[in-house]
């Protein structure tokens, strides 16, 4: 089964409508942190610093064969199977999208999701401008929580996040939104106010004033941790909003018509449920094709051992395995 760089399009809570994702990874995992909420299951590298991976040519080869079977690229968001910032070639990958769209006059919105810890490697931290939101995790800012709810590697400490946003330009800084996800761990979690007030202090000093609060809309690959109520979002949401941050919460499901692409292939699924745990419905309101015909490809995946099967909340859910 082949591994694309670029999937989607698919509906997507972060932006309320279809986004198309570029992975400049692929399979396995490879991140700075190890989230208990994450939803992706498998082998994981955890690292901080850039690697040579997938390369402009793979990206733009795969953008090309979605952009004609699909038509949709109005929000492209570069994340998938870790942190981006993890591929060396992420500057060239970014060039590389931005000169594919001008040939096909497409504007599209660009964004990226990255815990920003490779960037210290990167010479250029300019290409980061190319975006239009650069969302980044920051879930805990005590030592015990973030041990408990990133599970760093290298003994990473929330003050080397600080001194790397520090480092960057303003023209920058201004498009970082902290993407705060907030879990419950058994009737504790990093939304008690000692852990928000922590939480407003860093940010002061980080002078990062928009903030993206979330918790869980998928199956977690780790055990014991759950989502929480839309009242515990609006109460930390309010703490903040009092302290003078730009807020945006997202707790209500997604409602938005189908756009996305035609004549879906086996390898189109499984590379969207590999970076994605969907259910029928979803899959369904992301490919537009029968349910009959979704179910017998989720048949087949899962009898070869490339899904996997999941009861969250009262839902079933597919996650793609590598």
């Amino acid at each position: 089964m082949r591994i694309y760089s670029v999937v989607g399009p698919y509906p997507s809570r972060r932006v309320g409508d279809y986004i198309v994702l570029i992975d400049t990874l692929n399979p396995p995992r490879k991140c700075p942190l190890n989230c208990i909420y994450c939803s992706i299951k498998g082998e994981s590298i955890s690292t901080t610093k850039p690697l040579s991976l997938v390369t402009p040519s793979n990206i733009v080869y795969d953008l090309d064969r979605l952009y004609g079977k699909a038509g949709v690229m109005e929000t492209i968001l570069f994340n998938g199977l870790g942190d981006p910032l993890l591929n060396v070639f992420t500057p060239d990958n970014v060039r590389e999208v931005l000169g594919y769209c001008r040939r096909e006059s497409i504007e599209p919105r660009l964004l990226v999701k990255t815990t920003l810890y490779p960037i210290v490697y990167y010479r250029d931290k300019l290409f980061l401008q190319a975006f239009d939101k650069i969302y980044v995790k920051i879930d805990a800012v005590s030592s015990d929580l973030y041990d408990l709810v990133n599970d760093p590697c290298c003994s990473l400490k929330p003050s080397v996040i600080a001194k790397v946003i520090a480092s960057l330009p303003t023209s920058v800084r201004e498009k970082i939104v902290v993407e705060y996800t907030i879990v419950d761990t058994s009737g504790y979690g990093n939304w008690v106010r000692e852990a928000i007030e922590e939480l407003i202090v860093f940010l002061k000093k980080t002078r990062l004033y928009k903030i993206l609060l979330t918790t869980l809309h998928r199956p977690p690959a780790s055990q014991g941790v759950k989502p929480v109520s839309k009242r515990i979002i609006e109460n930390v949401s309010r703490m903040l909003v009092d302290e003078g941050f730009l807020v945006e919460a997202l707790y209500e499901p997604l409602n938005t018509r189908y756009k996305g692409i035609v004549e879906a292939s086996v390898e189109d699924i499984y590379n969207l449920l590999l970076r994605r745990p969907l259910t029928l419905l979803e899959l369904r309101n992301a490919f537009n094709i029968p349910y009959s015909d979704i179910a017998y490809t989720l048949d087949y995946l899962e009898k070869n051992n490339l899904v996997e099967k999941t009861v969250w909340r009262n839902k079933v859910y597919y996650r793609g395995l590598y």
